[in-house]
């Protein structure tokens, strides 16, 4: 009878980890930015590319969702980030700004975003993404420092 006890106590325990285990698993990945990238652009961070978010700031929460956000990601593997989509490495126009540059160099200022967490603009290589409303993302990938530079607006 003891040992049933401690068979049963057992399980439950281990039950009860597993159960809080996964919870946490899945609270972290859904507060991974990664996610949330993949879920507003379709865009996927390789996950064979060791990325991992050093730095992120935005606007601030909004009723409509509007607003700047930006991400810093550091890689391992520029392997899989070079295939991730079609990079640039001349700057083109965005929808309402002359080049990427000065679009994300304006979001930025407007977030107050630090000099040492701001891309080195010749450095790096483009990938531009607008939708239908206006919402646009612009990419910049320095080999260098191995960081992805991620930087959205919402309208």
């Amino acid at each position: 009878m003891k040992r049933k006890r401690i068979i049963i106590t057992l399980s439950v325990v281990a039950a009860v980890l597993v159960i809080l285990f996964g919870r946490i698993v899945i609270r972290n990945r859904l507060n991974d930015y990664s996610h949330i990238l993949r879920l507003n652009w379709n865009l996927i961070l390789p996950s064979d590319s060791g990325c991992s978010e050093i730095y992120s700031d935005d606007s601030g929460p909004s009723f409509h969702g509007d607003g700047i956000r930006y991400h810093v990601f550091n890689y391992e593997d520029e392997t899989a980030i070079d295939t991730m989509v079609d990079w640039q490495l001349t700057e083109g126009k965005t929808r309402f700004r002359m080049n990427y540059s000065e679009a994300v160099a304006e979001w930025l200022d407007s977030i107050n975003v630090p000099d040492d967490w701001r891309p080195e603009y010749e450095d790096c290589s483009f990938w531009y993404q607008q939708k239908y409303g206006g919402d646009e993302m612009i990419i910049l990938q320095d080999k260098n420092q191995k960081n992805l530079y991620v930087a959205e607006s919402f309208i």
